[in-house]
């Protein structure tokens, strides 16, 4: 199923984060309608250098063209998660049933 998945360019976009040739992790956009569904992890020495924000800004300016919107759901016992996504310019959009934050970002945005 995975890999069936990640290798349709028309439900799922994967990029590979490297440094100094080191893979440090991934940005993957699944499709959900018009909504790139965002998935970014960083293996741990690499987070809080920026990276994650350089990542996902370099892939969201090459997003699919489906891409309208993007969305994330982060989990209520990761701030550092939600904090990174809010800076980026997403937005609480509601909270899921178990406390799930649902953060949304136009593709304007």
């Amino acid at each position: 199923w995975w890999t069936q998945h990640a290798m349709d360019a028309t439900r799922c976009r994967l990029w590979l984060i490297r440094v100094d040739r080191v893979l440090a992790g991934v940005v993957r956009f699944d499709r959900v309608d018009q909504t790139a569904q965002v998935t970014l992890y960083l293996v741990e020495p690499f987070r809080g250098r920026g990276i994650g924000t350089q990542a996902f800004r370099q892939a969201w300016a090459h997003r699919p063209v489906w891409a309208r919107a993007a969305v994330a759901e982060v989990r209520p016992d990761n701030p550092r998660s939600q904090r990174f996504f809010k800076s980026l310019g997403f937005h609480e959009h509601e909270r899921q049933r178990d406390d799930r934050a649902l953060l949304t970002l136009s593709a304007t945005g």
